[in-house]
């Protein structure tokens, strides 16, 4: 990680939570990650310092699941497996020792506060500053919680669960659960198999909120899903937008099976089917949730970049076009409304909003409709986004590369830090500069 250095000292116990975290998932579910062997401190330096030794997984084995979504290009064998491994994990841990075994106060406040509460804050901050002082993108939040005060309700009730999960919904969850830290094997034969997929990097693992590992899984599939959508001319007809969304409800179909299947045998079917519903709804709202965060105005440009890796040309695409009235390019479109739509579903699943006609499903069968509903939903959202922006108008019609800013201003200028100069001719006879550093704009004149 970029943070990562000889002066940068992390708290130990990350190493003592990967460790209990992953031994408990091997044990419940042998296979489903690298089985954590050693955790001790070095006897010989005694610096503090803590070594975490587990077992070797070939990386020409193993790919980051993330990898097919970025391509557009998704396999739902591993989505089934993930949905029945990671119910197995949860249910297994509700009739076992619970939070007596899984709890840890230190892990949760470092998820509370430094995951999540540093980003809610500063939303929270803008809903209430005076205008004059906010960017065009602070003033976007702000607007959006005068129309929808209940928002900022929902988001103390995702945090809260961090601490004091439902009981219908509470076990050892991953707490990390994003398509980075699943691993899928690379040339396996198109079967289920214990060594298919990996679940990696369980330093918050806690006792916590299921939904927290559904809804972050949820929210990669649907942030990938409206991005090859809205980039459907760069990435082709081979990026299909709609086959993501089918591997997201592939995981929420085989969790269902999976965990009925672990619970009848432990208790109550009727409660189950209680917990399930809770679950689904839960779920829905921290898939909401993790969606206003991964693209948040202080994390969007970070999170595109390196955790959820847009698809190839989205941007430069979306950097080229430009509202009719000029307050937003593409890019920011994308991220605004990402968000706007981010917050219904948070506020669905916090209030419980009917979604699923409830009479028609059958037992064990709502949390399987409210995904398929969501998901069109998603499908609606994207139609619309894609409408939208093939109505905005294009930056310039022809791109000349330049070298060297002195070259069109005829002036000697002191170096700036930036890769490539732009000078856009657009269809309206105007000239501009455009400075770019890596995919960002920096300077437009």
């Amino acid at each position: 990680h970029p943070a990562w250095s000889d002066d940068c000292d992390l708290p130990v116990a990350r190493v003592d939570r990967e460790f209990i975290g992953g031994e408990l998932m091997y044990d419940a579910c042998p296979g489903a990650t690298a089985q954590p062997l050693l955790c001790e401190s070095d006897m010989f330096t005694d610096d503090g310092t803590k070594y975490l030794v587990s077992e070797f997984l070939p990386p020409d084995d193993y790919d980051q699941y993330m990898h097919q979504f970025q391509q557009g290009k998704v396999d739902t064998l591993p989505s089934q497996v993930i949905g029945e491994t990671i119910a197995t994990f949860h249910a297994s841990s509700r009739s076992g020792g619970g939070r007596d075994v899984a709890w840890n106060e230190d892990t949760a406040d470092m998820l509370y506060y430094d995951c999540y509460k540093c980003f809610t804050d500063g939303w929270k901050s803008w809903a209430t500053q005076d205008a004059c002082d906010l960017d065009d993108k602070q003033l976007k939040y702000k607007a959006l919680y005068k129309k929808h005060p209940e928002y900022l309700e929902c988001l103390d009730q995702v945090l809260n669960s961090i601490f004091y999960p439902s009981n219908a919904t509470a076990a050892h969850v991953h707490h990390d659960f994003h398509i980075l830290n699943i691993l899928v094997k690379e040339n396996a034969q198109r079967r289920k198999s214990n060594d298919l997929v990996k679940f990696v990097d369980f330093e918050f693992a806690n006792w916590g909120p299921i939904g927290s590992d559904i809804g972050t899984f949820s929210a990669c599939a649907i942030l990938y899903a409206i991005m090859h959508g809205c980039a459907i001319e760069q990435t082709g007809k081979d990026a299909d937008w709609r086959g993501i969304l089918d591997a997201m409800i592939t995981m929420w179909k085989s969790y269902t099976r999976a965990f009925l299947q672990y619970a009848d045998s432990q208790s109550n079917r009727e409660r189950v089917l209680l917990e399930l519903e809770a679950i689904a709804h839960e779920s829905i709202a921290w898939t909401g949730f993790i969606m206003c965060k991964y693209f948040c105005a202080q994390l969007f440009h970070l999170c595109t970049e390196s955790l959820l890796r847009a698809p190839d040309g989205l941007f430069e695409h979306l950097d080229g076009l430009r509202s009719r009235d000029s307050e937003m390019d593409g890019r920011e479109y994308l991220r605004s409304t990402v968000v706007e739509f981010a917050h219904k579903l948070l506020a669905k699943g916090c209030f419980k909003e009917i979604i699923v006609d409830q009479d028609s499903a059958r037992p064990g069968d709502f949390m399987e409709k409210m995904i398929v509903s969501i998901s069109h939903e998603v499908e609606a959202l994207v139609l619309m986004m894609q409408k939208d922006l093939g109505s905005m108008e294009k930056e310039g019609d022809e791109i000349i590369r330049i070298s060297r800013l002195d070259k069109m201003t005829g002036q000697r200028r002191k170096s700036r830090r930036c890769s490539d100069s732009f000078l856009l001719l657009t269809s309206n006879k105007r000239a501009s500069i455009i400075i770019r550093r890596k995919s960002a704009v920096l300077w437009t004149k």
